[in-house]
This record gives C-alpha cells, structure tokens and sequence, in this order.
C-alpha cells in the first residue's frame, strides 16, 4: 500500500487503479445511503473498468457481485482475508468476468444508445416512443442496469 499527501491528477486515477488485485467497496451497513448506494458511487464502476475483481459488503444492493462472479461480499471487515484468498484461487476468472460485466453492463459510451436515441427524438420535437420501462425491457437489463437474471 502506498500513501501519498498531494492529490493524484484525474488523468492518473485509471492507472493508479488498475495497479491494484483488487477493488475494496466497503460501507457501513447501518447507513440508509450505504445501504442503497450499488454503483451510484462511482467506486465499483471504477473498479471494474479496469478488470479489477470486487470485494464489497453483502448489502442488497451488491447481490449482482456474487451473481455475475465478479467478486465476493462479505459481511465484516475481518471476512476481507478470505475473500481475498477466493478470488486468488480464480483470479483470471475474476478478470475476465469482471471486464465483461463492466462492457456489457456499466460502460458509458456503449449502454447509452436508448437515452441518446430519446434526445434525438426530442430534438426533431417527436414525441419520445419509448417510456423507460420500454427502454429498459429492450435494453435486456434490470431497472438499474445490471443483467437481468437468466
């Protein structure tokens, strides 16, 4: 582990990140907000846009972490050296569901079609055709954007 006083310039976050095994997402579990946050905080995102396998709290709104085998939860911190070894045991594994869940699931540029095909709608002032709830049925994910289960 390297500590350092001065900011890391955002140009370098990517690359300080993927120098790392794993992505540690951790909350506390008695927070409302924690309990709610999935991926709204960037951090888990972060993560797996650069293929690094998860470790997070075995909140609800992580389920998909076991479910696409993109890391492991835990329910207490000292749960974490476990879970460290079951991700070594399948490392590459990890990886490489790691980097196909964040393509198909998380990566900006490749998920945002439907809202950008709305806002062109909008633009020609049409009407929009599709409601969200069409959008997300033809996307084939969940409301939140994760896969939907099989």
């Amino acid at each position: 582990m390297r500590f350092a006083r001065t900011t890391l310039p955002s140009s370098l976050l990517d690359y300080a990140v993927s120098s790392a095994h794993v992505g540690l997402a951790l909350y506390d579990d008695q927070k409302l907000n924690d309990r709610l946050m999935g991926t709204a905080s960037g951090k888990l995102n972060l993560y797996l846009k650069n293929a690094l396998p998860v470790i997070t709290t075995a909140l609800d709104c992580f389920d998909f972490v076991d479910s696409a085998g993109i890391g492991v939860r835990v329910s207490e911190v000292a749960e974490v050296p476990a879970a460290i070894e079951t991700i070594r045991r399948d490392y590459d594994g990890y990886v490489r569901r790691a980097r196909a869940f964040y393509d198909a699931t998380l990566d900006f540029a490749a998920n945002f079609a439907p809202v950008i095909a709305a806002l062109e709608q909008l633009r020609r002032g049409e009407r929009v055709r599709d409601s969200s709830r069409e959008l997300v049925a033809a996307s084939g994910r969940s409301a939140v954007g994760h896969p939907r289960p099989v």
